[in-house]
Formats: C-alpha cells, sequence, structure tokens
C-alpha cells in the first residue's frame, strides 16, 4: 500500500526511474491506474477499483497511469509548509465567572 514510507519510497524512485527513461527514449510507462489486486498501479485496493472500474467498463474513462507522475504524486510535501509553532487554547470564561464566552483557540503556523 502507499501509505507507509517504504512502500512510498520505493513508488517514488520508480516514478524518478521512468520520467528518466522518458526523458532518454521518449516512451512512457504505463500501468493500470486501478487493480484490485495488483499493488504495482496507480491506485491499488478493491475499494478504488471498485468505484473507478464501471467507469472504464463502459469507456467513460481510461484505467492508464503514466509512472512517471509518482515522481510529482509520492514527492511532493506539504506538511512542513503548515508547521504548528504556538497552539493554545484558552477555557471558556464561564467555568469561572458565570458568563457565556466561548474558549478561544488558535494555532500558530509557518511557511504560509
Amino acid at each position: 500500500m502507499a501509505g507507509r514510507a517504504d512502500a512510498v519510497g520505493r513508488r517514488l524512485a520508480r516514478g524518478v526511474a521512468a520520467r528518466s527513461a522518458y526523458e532518454r527514449i521518449g516512451e512512457v510507462e504505463y500501468v493500470p491506474a486501478v487493480d484490485a489486486e495488483r499493488p504495482d498501479v496507480g491506485m491499488p485496493g478493491e475499494l478504488v477499483w471498485g468505484w473507478y472500474q464501471p467507469a472504464a467498463d463502459r469507456d467513460e474513462w481510461e484505467n492508464r497511469y503514466a509512472v512517471l507522475s509518482g515522481e510529482a504524486v509520492f514527492g511532493f510535501e506539504n506538511l512542513s509548509a503548515a508547521a504548528v509553532t504556538s497552539p493554545w487554547c484558552r477555557p471558556p470564561t464561564s467555568a469561572w465567572s458565570g458568563t457565556t464566552e466561548p474558549a478561544i483557540c488558535s494555532i500558530t503556523t509557518t511557511g504560509l
């Protein structure tokens, strides 16, 4: 599956290699976009296969994934763009004052 770091690394490396091959020989390597059993496709597993395959069976969608796109998909990292630097939350003052003031929460981020 794509979620584990080692699996993501393998798919990224495969995408980089496919892009390099494309630049050398001008050929794009394709695999199915979805498959219920094959792990080497764009989106493996029964759930996505059950969603997309009926459209492919009706010729509404081509079940094809360019392996070189794995470089962009699995090389993209967005978590550091929103690194939390100072989360805080003040409880509602109603807890001790009898007022109806709501809690106030804030998260300060960097890189946005």
